[in-house]
């Protein structure tokens, strides 16, 4: 789907590279849009938190390196 797209990319495609049945796969997704649409919002909080992660280690190496120099 990544490749082709989400219209170019058939359900038969999707559970084939998955290694599940259509069956599994429509127990949790209504259509392959619902899944491109699932994909990209992990993709966006995981993008989010390793954001905020390394915000926190740059506020941390901060607050070390200002603690050395009184």
């Amino acid at each position: 789907m990544g490749l082709r797209g989400v219209r170019k990319t058939s359900i038969d495609e999707l559970v084939r590279e998955a290694g599940i049945s259509k069956g599994s796969f429509y127990r949790f997704f209504p259509g392959k849009e619902a899944l491109a649409l699932e994909v990209l919002a992990r993709w966006e909080r995981e993008f989010h938190q390793g954001i905020q992660q390394r915000f926190r280690s740059s506020i941390r190496a901060a607050k070390f390196s200002t603690s050395l120099c009184p």
